[in-house]
């Protein structure tokens, strides 16, 4: 989430008095919206999360870890479960097995189809096309709905430094591409994430699905660990069974009934997404959001605004 802190429009707290590293949000209303964990040191984590805390009366955490949230839970805030995100462990990964029927008929519909992945190579003409798949995507697959923000990152083109873009074209024809921001730890490289997937309508199915096989195939010759699929918002919430984290209880209640509801659903795809990324069998890990307020309806409403799902 360290690189959705770079979007435009994103401001930074910096840590000062000694204390290293930087916090993105943005203000939105009366509130302050905050987007993923500290960008720091692990030692400067408390000591920045106490300073952001005493800089705006009303901040939500969006996306962060377990950790994270427990430290925000002794400084007084409610802790909720916003969902898992899915992790591939590069190394272990097979597509074989029961439960990867679905994922595996893609790949080979868009083999038979004739699509050929290959990674960006600079070509500036690719970028353009990239780009326009990217208008055609927002005007007929999304049917004119709001490209989301905040939450999610916007594509770049040219991609920008960090980010590694795979294409998938069918007879010569850019049909679609794949954006996947990458993950540090300690410097060095430690997985990647597919961040922005985006298809030319009628392209051939599967071709999305094949771009990430070959492009984790490659990471994987590398010798990349993991491959991260993002979050499943709203996917096997169980605070409830989480008492330590001091839920908000209006919030759990939400939160569960968002991954179940039609009308929900309607806004937002969380079945749809949550079924697209478990055919991985990826392990999962919880994820979190924190609040200052335990009934916080309207820094949900103008949260959902603001990342425009509203």
């Amino acid at each position: 989430m360290a690189m959705h802190t770079l979007q435009p429009g994103m401001e930074s707290f910096e840590g000062h008095d000694g204390v290293s590293g930087y916090i993105g949000y943005r203000d939105y209303g009366p509130f302050r919206y905050t987007v993923g964990d500290p960008v720091c040191p692990p030692e400067a984590t408390y000591d920045l999360l106490l300073q952001y805390h005493q800089s705006h009366p009303r901040i939500t955490f969006f996306h962060i870890n377990r950790s994270t949230a427990r430290i925000l839970r002794d400084m007084g805030y409610y802790a909720n479960q916003l969902g898992e995100e899915g992790i591939i462990d590069l190394a272990e990964h097979s597509w074989s097995g029961r439960g990867k029927e679905d994922i595996r008929r893609q790949h080979n519909n868009a083999l038979k189809s004739g699509v050929v992945v290959r990674e960006s190579d600079g070509d500036p003409s690719h970028g353009e096309e990239a780009r326009r798949i990217s208008g055609q995507w927002l005007g007929v697959v999304k049917k004119g709905k709001k490209e989301l923000r905040f939450a999610a990152r916007r594509p770049e083109f040219p991609a920008g430094a960090g980010v590694r873009e795979f294409y998938g074209f069918c007879r010569g024809r850019m049909e679609a591409f794949v954006q996947f921001d990458t993950v540090y730890r300690d410097g060095k490289v430690e997985g990647y994430l597919p961040s922005v997937s985006r298809r030319r309508p009628g392209s051939p199915k599967g071709t999305q699905a094949l771009i990430i096989r070959e492009a984790m195939g490659k990471f994987r010759q590398e010798g990349v660990a993991r491959l991260y699929l993002g979050l499943f918002p709203a996917n096997k919430v169980e605070d409830q069974d989480d008492p330590e984290m001091n839920p908000s209880r209006m919030v759990s209640r939400l939160f569960g009934w968002m991954g179940r509801s039609r009308v929900a659903n309607m806004y937002y795809p969380f079945k749809s997404l949550s079924f697209h990324k478990t055919r991985y069998r990826a392990r999962s890990r919880k994820v979190y959001m924190a609040f200052s307020n335990p009934s916080p309806v309207m820094d949900l409403i103008l949260f959902g605004r603001m990342v425009g799902v509203l």
